[in-house]
């Protein structure tokens, strides 16, 4: 595995998500953001064989302006939906969600094992690319 993050930016820019690969096949194993206070998990199922519990019910849609049919059938539940978080207001209205607020808070026991994160320092840190933003190529 080794870790990637496209910019050394503020939390909160883009740019500064840490996406671990496979160095053998490239595939996406996870992404960590300074957000998620090592709580959340972000993974693409389309990248590797996702074996994670999806029994808990689906309270909303969160960063979903890069979505696209591409990726998957469009997203038909009856639940909010959120573009992007990156208006105030559309942020508050997420993390008034109960569901959304707790998925998104630290921890105060530790769970079993490691997080995300205290494997991606494990595992040698991460490469900044340092690409401009905008940038496509690498």
């Amino acid at each position: 595995m080794k870790s990637y993050q496209l910019r050394n930016e503020a939390p909160g820019l883009l740019g500064v998500s840490r996406r671990v690969y496979c160095i053998e096949c490239y595939s996406v194993i996870g992404v960590d953001h300074p957000t998620y206070e090592e709580a959340v998990f972000l993974n693409f199922p389309e990248h590797s064989n996702n074996q994670g519990d999806l029994s808990v019910p689906l309270t909303a849609y969160i960063m979903m302006n890069d979505y696209t049919e591409a990726i998957g059938p469009m997203p038909m539940e009856d639940v909010p939906l959120f573009t992007t978080l990156r208006f105030k207001q559309e942020e508050d209205r997420a993390f008034a969600i109960t569901a959304v607020s707790a998925a998104f808070t630290r921890r105060e026991k530790a769970r079993d094992g490691i997080s995300f994160t205290e494997l991606i320092d494990q595992i040698g840190g991460t490469v900044i690319l340092g690409l401009e933003p905008g940038t496509t190529n690498f």
